[in-house]
């Protein structure tokens, strides 16, 4: 791929807090000029992420939180293992009303 067209990574990264990233000028231009291409996400992935199922109970998520750092954990359906839901670390705050 032409360095041109890779950015770094540093613009998907997001702050403790998970806001969202403020869409600067230069990646403006790089959507509209690039609008009819795919992305390819994957070099920003983690290949096996942190995962409950729906069925877990919830101190199961507090313990993966505060043992693994994660940001987010996936919530899967225990019998066919399809996405479910997100959890976020602001999830949590907000059931742990801090």
């Amino acid at each position: 791929m032409p360095k041109a067209l890779v950015l770094d990574w540093t613009l998907f990264v997001r702050d403790f807090w998970s806001r969202d990233k403020e869409l600067t000028q230069e990646s403006r231009e790089i959507c509209e000029q690039y609008m009819d291409h795919m992305l390819d996400f994957r070099p920003y992935l983690i290949n096996n992420p942190v995962q409950v199922f729906s069925t877990d109970r919830i101190g199961k998520c507090l313990r993966l939180f505060r043992y693994m750092q994660c940001r987010h954990i996936l919530v899967m359906h225990p019998k066919d293992a399809k996405l479910k839901g997100v959890i976020t670390r602001q999830d949590l705050f907000k059931y742990m009303d801090l």
